[in-house]
C-alpha cells in the first residue's frame, strides 16, 4: 500500500504516458505502479529504516512538480560503449531491459524507496559493454542537479560482457540550496562471465539533499567486482550497496568511506550474498563522525546451505572526533553452511590522547594535528583506490569536509 505518500501515483503515472513517446516504458512504469500499491511505506517498524527518519518526507509535495533539472553526462573515448536514453534503444536493447526491469521488480517486490525510481524516473539510460573489451581509461558519470530542484529519480542499467574489463567512476553532485530536495535513484549491474569491473560512487551532496539510493551488482562465474563508496555528505541518507555473486569463481573487494558532520544522518547497508559456491567477498569501510552527526553502518552477508567453499570477511572502523557524534555498527552473518571461512569485527575509537599529544609536543598546531590522525585512519582506504586522477581529490575533500 502506498501509505503516507499522500500523492497519486496512478495520476502520476497516467501523465507520464499521455506524454510519452515510448510506450514499452509506460508499460514498465505500470508494473511498478502496482508494486508500489502492495508495498508497505517505511518507518519504524522495518528494521533496515528504524533509525532513519521520515518525517517531513513529503512525497506529494516533491512529486507534485516535474524533474526537469537532473544532468546526466557520459565521458568516454571508446566508441564501443554504447550509452543510450532508454527512448532511443534498438528492439534487441529494449527485449533486455525489459526482462531485467522485470527480475527487480521482483527482488525489491515490498521495497518502496527501491521500487519508487523504477516508476518515477524521467531519465533513465543503459550502457553495454561488449563482450571481450578491455577499455583502460575510465568511464565517467556526471550526475548533478540545480538548487532549485525538488527531486530527481535516474536509473541507470549496466550491462558488462564476457571476459570484459572496464573501469566506472560515478560522481553525484548536488550545489548549495535552502530547500530540502529528494535524491532517489536505482542502479543496476550486471558482469558477465569472466569480466571486471572498478566501480568508484562518489556522493558529494549539499546539507539539504535527503537521498535513497539503491545499487546492485550482479557477478556471474570467475567475475571480479572491485566497488569504492565515499560519501561526502547530505541531511539524511539511507543507501544499499547490494552484491550477488551468482556463480563459482564470483568475488567482490568492496571499500569505503563517509565523513557526516553537522546534523546529517547516513544509513549505509551493505547486502552480500554468496548464492554460488566457490566466491569470496572483503569488506571494508570506515567512518570519521564530527558535530552532532549521526552514522550506521550494516553489513549484511548471507551463505545458504548450498554454498560451500566461501570467503567472506567483513572490517568497520570509526572515528568519532566530537563526542555529540554517534557511530553503529551492525555486522550481521546469516551463514547455512559448514564448509565457510568468515569473519567480522567493528571498533569505536576517538582521536588518540598520546597520539595528539606527540604532535603537539613537536610543534605541530592542533588542527593540522587533527588532520593527519583522520588521514592516517583514512589511508588504508584512500590508498586502496587505483585511479591516480581521483584518488587525491577523494582524499582532498574527504579531509575538507571533516576538518573545516
Amino acid at each position: 500500500m502506498i501509505a503516507q505518500a499522500s500523492f497519486d501515483f496512478t495520476k502520476f503515472w497516467e501523465g507520464k504516458r499521455s506524454e510519452s513517446r515510448s510506450p514499452w516504458i509506460e508499460d514498465l512504469r505500470y508494473e511498478a505502479l502496482k508494486e508500489l500499491e502492495r508495498a508497505v511505506y517505511p518507518g519504524t517498524h522495518l528494521e533496515e529504516w528504524r533509525k532513519v527518519p521520515l518525517k517531513g518526507l513529503d512525497l506529494g509535495e516533491i512529486f507534485s512538480k516535474k524533474e526537469e533539472f537532473l544532468s546526466i553526462k557520459v565521458h568516454t573515448d571508446n566508441n564501443l560503449v554504447v550509452f543510450k536514453n532508454w527512448n532511443d534503444l534498438e528492439p534487441n536493447q529494449i527485449d533486455y531491459v525489459r526482462s531485467i526491469y522485470k527480475v527487480y521488480l521482483e527482488k525489491y517486490h515490498n521495497q518502496f524507496f527501491s521500487i519508487l525510481p523504477l516508476l518515477t524516473f524521467e531519465k533513465a539510460f543503459f550502457i553495454d559493454i561488449p563482450d571481450n573489451t578491455e577499455i583502460q581509461d575510465p568511464i565517467v558519470l556526471e550526475i548533478s542537479y540545480k538548487d532549485y530542484a525538488t527531486h530527481a529519480s535516474p536509473v541507470l542499467f549496466i550491462r558488462i560482457g564476457k571476459n570484459s574489463h572496464v573501469k566506472i567512476t560515478e560522481r553525484i553532485t548536488s550545489p548549495l540550496s535552502e530547500d530540502i530536495h529528494f535524491f532517489n535513484s536505482f542502479s543496476m549491474i550486471e558482469m558477465g562471465a569472466g569480466s571486471g569491473l572498478d566501480f568508484i560512487s562518489w556522493e558529494d551532496l549539499n546539507s539539504q539533499a535527503f537521498h535513497v539510493r539503491t545499487q546492485n551488482f550482479n557477478l556471474s562465474s570467475d567475475s571480479e567486482l572491485r566497488h569504492n563508496y565515499f560519501n561526502l555528505g547530505g541531511y539524511r541518507g539511507k543507501t544499499f550497496l547490494d552484491v550477488d555473486l551468482n556463480g563459482t569463481g564470483a568475488n567482490a573487494i568492496l571499500l569505503g568511506a563517509a565523513c557526516p558532520s553537522k546534523r546529517e544522518l547516513q544509513d549505509l547497508e551493505y547486502r552480500v550474498n554468496h548464492n554460488s559456491g566457490h566466491t569470496s567477498s572483503d569488506l571494508n569501510f570506515r567512518t570519521v563522525l564530527r558535530g552532532k552527526s549521526h552514522h550506521i553502518f550494516t553489513g549484511n552477508i548471507q551463505i545458504p546451505v548450498t554454498s560451500k567453499q566461501v570467503n567472506a570477511h567483513q572490517l568497520n572502523h570509526n572515528l568519532v572526533l566530537e563526542k555529540s557524534a554517534r557511530a553503529e555498527a551492525n555486522p550481521r552473518l546469516e551463514v547455512f553452511s559448514d564448509s565457510v571461512k568468515c569473519s567480522h569485527g567493528a571498533t569505536m575509537s576517538e582521536v588518540n590522547e598520546e597520539q595528539m599529544f606527540y604532535l603537539l609536543s613537536r610543534g605541530i598546531e592542533e588542527s593540522e594535528a587533527r588532520k593527519l590522525i583522520v588521514e592516517g585512519f583514512l589511508s588504508e582506504i584512500i590508498e586502496k583506490v587505483d585511479r591516480d586522477e581521483f584518488g587525491d581529490e577523494i582524499k582532498s575533500r574527504l579531509i575538507q569536509k571533516i576538518i573545516d
